[in-house]
């Protein structure tokens, strides 16, 4: 990586060109220069959601980083990008969208916390990082958006009796993928598990909020 230049003017364009490098295969940010816009799956396992609509969301998850076992570092770089976007012109922000992956917790830490003061903004508790966790998984199922991973994520994170028909439905899904049909869950299939999985987790995330 090149080094970070002093000037603050030019540290923007640097953090753009840096991020251009990586994205630099997918033709569609060359066409039109839009580079934090894209819905590519950019890391492994995980696609970014369409910018701003659910930036209060992903806040709240960002929020939540000290207070869960579970948690996507690279989700920092993209509320740090989203920021931006949205036309906040914190330094600490540019600082914090300078950092490529692997993010390392301990890195980032302090850059992190220097957002959150800057932004006056106050970390979630346990309980309130939970729900911000479950609800920010949730949102990305209701969407459609890889749901069988962020499914996986919500039955690793909580315990049976909090979504039993989501935990149900996960075991289904592999019981299918494998021999073709489960006990697991009546009336399902592979062609409409997924929906079957929506359904469950609007009403899951309806009584969280």
């Amino acid at each position: 990586m090149k080094a970070i230049p002093n000037d603050f003017e030019a540290f923007l364009y640097w953090v753009k060109e840096t991020k251009e490098r990586i994205w630099s295969n997918f033709s569609e940010s060359k066409k039109d220069g839009n580079w934090w816009n894209h819905k590519h799956q950019v890391l492994e396992g995980a696609k970014w959601i369409d910018p701003l609509s659910d930036l209060k969301i992903l806040t709240d998850y960002i929020l939540s980083f000290k207070n869960l076992e579970i948690f996507d570092n690279y989700l920092i770089e993209k509320w740090s990008f989203e920021l931006l976007h949205q036309g906040y012109k914190e330094e600490s922000i540019y600082m914090l969208a300078s950092f490529c992956q692997p993010i390392d917790y301990y890195d980032i830490l302090p850059y992190l916390n220097k957002v959150f003061r800057d932004l006056r903004l106050v970390e979630y508790e346990e309980k309130l990082a939970r729900n911000s966790f479950n609800i920010y998984h949730l949102n990305l199922i209701n969407k459609g958006i890889d749901v069988k991973y962020n499914l996986s994520k919500i039955v690793a994170f909580n315990d049976y009796e909090f979504c039993d028909d989501l935990y149900l439905l996960h075991y289904a899904w592999n019981e299918l993928f494998e021999i073709g049909s489960t006990g697991y869950y009546q009336n399902v299939s592979l062609d409409n598990i997924e929906q079957k999985i929506r359904e469950q987790g609007s009403r899951l995330m309806k009584r969280l909020t």
